[in-house]
């Protein structure tokens, strides 16, 4: 597989059910490997209808199916003040609910991806992007790591501390 077999859109309303699927997979995928980042109160259905509707959600298509998916907006979470942030915040964007269809993991298509989104992002004057990560699940953060994130502080949240990281682009 290529960089450009897989082609992004913006998600659909009529696509939500398909793509709250994608999210239930990984979910399923983390809970086996004892990662309870996400569970059935988040992200859900409603969660994924309304970044649709208000226009952040991006999906990755192959061959027609949806094999990824994720937000962008300028939601910081609170907590996210406690980072020693590089990037003007004013160019910054935060990515939440990056997630790859199990079946398509450790195939570079995450990293490939994230190098995707900054060409996009840099063309509407953004050069950085912030998220936050679950340290328990430690394939994503070196994922991460491996697209030029680099770690800048830590918050509590939900389930506990999580780590927050930005890549500057």
């Amino acid at each position: 597989m290529r960089k450009t077999d897989i082609v992004y859109e913006p998600g659909k309303a009529e696509d939500a059910a398909a793509i709250y699927e994608l999210y239930r997979r990984a979910i399923a995928h983390l809970i086996e490997q004892g990662i309870d980042q996400w569970d059935e109160e988040y992200p859900n259905q409603g969660t994924i209808e309304e970044d649709v509707r208000l226009s952040q959600l991006t999906v990755g298509k192959l061959d027609g199916r949806f094999i990824l998916a994720y937000v962008l907006n300028h939601d910081f979470l609170d907590g996210f003040e406690n980072g020693a942030w590089q990037g003007d915040e004013a160019a910054s964007i935060v990515m939440h609910r990056f997630v790859v269809d199990p079946e398509y993991q450790n195939k570079g298509i995450a990293v490939f991806t994230i190098e995707h989104m900054a060409e996009e992002l840099r063309k509407q004057g953004i050069n950085s992007i912030r998220i936050d990560t679950f340290p328990p699940n430690e394939g994503s953060i070196r994922m991460y790591t491996r697209a030029g994130f680099r770690k800048v502080g830590e918050f509590r949240w939900r389930k506990g501390v999580y780590g927050i990281m930005e890549k500057i682009f």
